[in-house]
């Protein structure tokens, strides 16, 4: 504790913790205190009113919370990004007529997204259910059928098949709103990763080259240098949109009928997406059915109280 008083007198809160996260046996020792315990966070953030930095805030904080029982620890051991809690005003619904004010408790989100490995060891476990993939139509861009994509997010994945994941690893998935807090930041930032326009080096999107970039293809999870949101995320525009939990109200999606497909929230914007998709505050609609190249997923999880 005397240690970690005087890096804050030397380098200020912010240098102190990340000189404490650069030493590993301390890290460590950070890590169990925030599995027993939440860890304190600001309780004012700071609204920035000049143009949005690109990148993580300064009290970014990720974690390797402790893997379920009976998953592989390279599958289990994912590190998480917390997203503190926050006051947001959200407009939802087809076409964005549903707002209100709302606050999103803090919680985790899985840094990256789901691997196609991954999601593999959970159909390989007997959890994940082939059916709820799509291993055919277009499989030269789903990638759990293709080889060498181990690496790339795992897509052609249903909302039946993304619970199945989640609940495997111990996790969930988050709600539209917990998505659209940890896409934004305080900061009022426009896309995830800051103010700057979207380009090839902060998301894999369809540009005027092409779907992914020109390359046609989703590409590794984490691989663009500049896809690092405020939070700690990477890749949450573009790539692959990420299923939530959140159903949409089938009033408002029918003008008055219930909707029998059970339409769910997605957000991120794909590789096969234009830039309007990858705003921070834009989320989609898609029947919980579909099982198209542009859907994936990443898992959430709740601190302990």
């Amino acid at each position: 504790m005397l240690y970690y008083v005087l890096l804050v007198l030397a380098k200020g809160p912010a240098g102190a913790l990340a000189v404490l996260f650069s030493l590993s046996p301390l890290s460590a020792w950070v890590l169990s205190l925030f599995l027993a315990a939440p860890l304190p966070l600001p309780t004012s953030l700071p609204i920035v009113t000049s143009p949005a930095p690109d990148g993580p805030l300064p009290f970014t904080a990720c974690y390797v919370p402790a893997a379920a029982a009976n998953v592989p620890a390279a599958v289990g051991n994912v590190p998480m990004c917390l997203v503190p809690t926050r006051t947001l005003d959200t407009c939802l619904g087809p076409v964005r007529d549903q707002c209100e004010r709302s606050t999103v408790r803090e919680f985790l989100l899985d840094r990256t997204h789901v691997t196609a490995a991954a999601y593999e060891s959970c159909v390989a476990a007997g959890v994940c259910k082939e059916r709820h993939m799509n291993r055919f139509d277009e499989s030269d861009f789903c990638n759990c059928a293709g080889p060498g994509r181990g690496d790339h997010p795992a897509n052609c994945i249903n909302i039946e098949g993304a619970e199945e994941y989640c609940t495997w690893v111990g996790k969930r998935l988050p709600t539209v709103r917990e998505w659209l807090s940890a896409a934004g930041a305080p900061d009022g930032r426009t896309y995830p990763w800051g103010s700057q326009p979207p380009d090839c080096s902060r998301a894999n999107y369809h540009n005027e080259a092409g779907r992914g970039c020109g390359k046609a293809y989703t590409v590794p999870v984490g691989s663009l240098p500049g896809a690092m949101s405020a939070f700690g995320m990477v890749d949450m525009a573009g790539n692959i949109m990420q299923w939530t939990s959140s159903f949409v109200d089938p009033a408002s999606a029918t003008g008055g009928e219930e909707d029998e497909e059970m339409l769910r929230y997605v957000g991120g914007g794909s590789f096969a997406d234009t830039p309007e998709l990858l705003r921070s505050r834009v989320v989609s609609v898609d029947e919980g059915e579909s099982d198209g190249v542009g859907l994936g997923l990443r898992c959430a999880l709740s601190p302990r109280p």
